[in-house]
């Protein structure tokens, strides 16, 4: 396959992710994806991930971390597609260890929520040290499903 076939498909492939993962995190939030769907299920109650209570701020804050790390995705597929290592390694050690939740908050999350939390953060930066060594893209890419793997288990098992 010559190099601009490869690039050509490792966008494609790229996108195709970005697509997945943006639609999966907007299904698991439980947003319907039809007005017909929010007025089906008003009297049924289908949602049977575990439910973590917090104070509003402490949720907030949960939630933005999560954002960030869906940026960090985008970014790090842009990063892909355009060829970019350093983009990759900024996008994806934003969302590492470094931006990990506030200790006192850990203490009212479930304990397998932190790890697989802790986890994730993990595989960023491992994602962010393989683009720094210039890794293939197919190689980012295997890194960065790795960590959706985490993400869609972890919004399968808990909602806010």
């Amino acid at each position: 396959m010559t190099a601009d076939r490869s690039l050509r498909h490792t966008r494609i492939i790229a996108a195709a992710v970005l697509i997945l993962v943006v639609t999966g995190c907007a299904r698991r939030s439980g947003a319907p994806a039809h007005e017909h769907e929010r007025t089906a299920h008003v009297s049924q109650v289908t949602d049977t991930r575990r439910q973590v209570s917090l104070m509003p701020a402490e949720r907030d804050a949960v939630l933005a971390e999560m954002r960030t790390m869906l940026g960090s995705i985008s970014a790090v597929l842009h990063g892909v597609t355009a060829n970019d290592h350093q983009a990759i390694e900024k996008a994806a050690r934003a969302s590492g260890m470094a931006m990990a939740v506030d200790p006192t908050l850990e203490q009212k999350l479930p304990q397998q929520f932190l790890q697989m939390g802790m986890a994730t953060h993990k595989k960023f930066d491992q994602l962010s040290d393989l683009a720094r060594t210039r890794a293939p893209a197919d190689q980012v890419i295997r890194s960065l499903a790795d960590v959706t793997t985490i993400c869609v288990a972890c919004h399968a098992m808990y909602r806010f």
